[in-house]
């Protein structure tokens, strides 16, 4: 009787067999136990993702990387994608239990093993000597050094260096993603500042997607025009966004808090400043000679439903702060509106014209695009494309008497608008419909 042995498959189809199970964990697992052969592409995708939120967590990693499993010390190479924090979604979290995790001795030695890291995201973090320990500190700009990807979520930093240390720790940093970003205390007046700029090297920033919700941009902003090296940053996509929502209620209203104190830090002048005991006023974010120089699309989202009207007011005045920038093209997406009850009174649009009035007759670019998108959900007697018509000409009655500054500058402004019936989820397509005016 003739005996079947095993099949020698090609090395590259056992590849892409286990690639194909990439978002399985359970079938990773047990390919990992298939074959010596199987096992670094299966733990290529099993920790590509680790998230670090509990020091029961850490704990579990480390006896994995200890373990006496095959080949256990190359685990924490495959890790790409870095979540280091408390959950703001954990209900439970408090200060006490936020402190004991980044206080934990073991969390600096769990991160220096995490050398081929390309995504980081750091969690309700105070970057400051009492709260986060000096070897965590360096564990954090070691992985930075590498990064592609820096997202931080509720980081209280120390002082204005702070900021711009870990944000500028990667020359090969793409993407820059902040929510409830803020600062304590300035590292230096206005004046000193400008005189250091001028006789430092400068940074140079290309960033392709800068995400931020506004009082972390304005930090951001703030902590560069203190810096002593003058920062020059190109951006490719710009979005700015209402702050995450986060379901720890505790949390939620200490981002709430820090977010407004960083922005009076800005506005108001200090009576000294902590580091040089100097009088410092305001600082100035709308310069001359801006930090940011292009912006080729900004994206402006106050899509999200928030029962105060108000929050959304900082979408009106913030292009303000993009005076004397290159930007090419801005688009507010305002959001689902209802057919039968059609108002555009989400936004203060007075405001708005006069900011990107002056935003685009100082532009050293005149062709600038602003586009306004929306979507409307159809009442249960409107028809699907007769009611749609109807609307949009309704809808482009209004951007003539709110933005006329605007329109009269000849700028090209758009409004794009999408139809949809909530009783009619299998429609063969959306409606869409577009008004421009030049």
């Amino acid at each position: 009787m003739q005996t079947v042995g095993t099949p020698n498959l090609p090395p590259e189809l056992c590849d892409i067999v286990v690639d194909f199970l990439w978002s399985n964990p359970r079938s990773l697992a047990a390919c990992s136990a298939v074959s010596r052969a199987w096992l670094p592409t299966a733990r290529v995708h099993k920790f590509r993702a680790i998230k670090l939120c509990s020091p029961h967590r850490c704990m579990r990693l480390e006896r994995v990387l200890d373990s006496p499993l095959l080949d256990s010390s190359g685990i924490a190479l495959c890790v790409r994608d870095l979540r280091v924090g408390v959950d703001s979604d954990d209900t439970s979290a408090r200060e006490v239990t936020v402190q004991a995790f980044w206080k934990s001795e073991r969390l600096a030695l769990l991160l220096r093993r995490f050398t081929r890291v390309h995504s980081l995201r750091l969690e309700n973090l105070t970057w400051a000597d009492d709260r986060l320990p000096r070897p965590t500190a360096e564990a954090l700009l070691a992985i930075a050094s590498g990064l592609s990807h820096l997202h931080l979520k509720r980081v209280v930093f120390d002082t204005t260096d702070s900021v711009m240390h870990i944000s500028s720790a990667s020359p090969t940093l793409s993407r820059l993603q902040a929510s409830s970003v803020s600062w304590l205390r300035r590292s230096r007046t206005v004046a000193r500042a400008e005189t250091a700029q001028q006789e430092l090297p400068g940074l140079n920033w290309r960033l392709e997607q800068l995400v931020s919700d506004p009082s972390s941009y304005l930090a951001f902003l703030a902590a560069a025009t203190l810096y002593p090296r003058l920062l020059r940053a190109s951006v490719a996509h710009m979005e700015w966004a209402i702050a995450e929502q986060p379901h720890n209620a505790w949390i939620r209203q200490q981002g709430e808090s820090e977010a407004d104190v960083v922005v009076r830090r800005i506005m108001v002048a200090v009576a000294s400043a902590t580091v040089t005991g100097e009088p410092d006023g305001p600082i100035d974010l709308v310069r001359d000679d801006p930090l940011i120089s292009t912006i080729d699309s900004l994206y402006i989202n106050i899509s999200r439903p928030v029962p105060d009207r108000s929050a959304h007011a900082w979408a009106a005045s913030m292009p303000g702060y993009l005076q004397n920038i290159d930007v090419r093209t801005i688009e507010f997406n305002l959001g689902t509106f209802i057919s039968d009850s059609f108002q555009l009174d989400s936004l203060n649009f007075s405001l708005l014209d006069s900011v990107l009035t002056l935003l685009v007759s100082r532009s050293k670019r005149p062709e600038v695009v602003v586009t306004f998108r929306m979507r409307v959900q159809l009442a249960e007697d409107n028809l699907w494309w007769a009611d749609a018509e109807e609307i949009r000409d309704r809808a482009a009655s209004y951007f003539p008497l709110h933005i006329p500054k605007l329109l009269a500058l000849r700028t090209r402004v758009g409004l794009l608008m999408t139809f949809f019936h909530p009783y009619r989820p299998l429609a063969a397509e959306p409606v869409t419909r577009e008004v421009w005016w030049t």
